[in-house]
């Protein structure tokens, strides 16, 4: 298991507005290991990448992770006061970083 500080992650912004939308690309760092007998190979250091996970901002508070799930992220807006469900059922909405676009774009011009 890694250790935190193992882990490198940041934030990238997909769409700035009201609601803003964000990503972020864990990277994990795996150490080089030496070899554990005389016959085998020693293996070199990596970074392995992770999911993306996505992140939702709502009146520049702090960042919440977006469900995988696309009924549990609408029930995260409906919490906060914004009915999307029939958009996201008439447009087939999925959890695609361009859809999720989509429905960011499309509750910010709903105000």
């Amino acid at each position: 298991m890694p250790k935190d500080e193992d882990i490198y992650r940041y934030f990238i912004q997909l769409y700035k507005g009201e609601i803003g939308l964000y990503s972020k690309n864990p990277t994990i760092y795996e150490p080089r290991e030496p070899s554990k007998t005389g016959y085998d190979e020693p293996q070199p250091a990596n970074f392995n990448k992770e999911p993306t996970e996505y992140y939702v901002q709502f009146d520049n508070n702090v960042p919440i992770e977006l469900p995988s799930w696309r009924w549990k992220a609408l029930q995260l807006f409906e919490k906060k006061g914004y009915d999307i469900k029939s958009y996201v059922r008439k447009n087939n909405i999925r959890t695609t970083p361009e859809e999720y676009k989509k429905m960011v774009k499309h509750i910010n011009e709903m105000k």
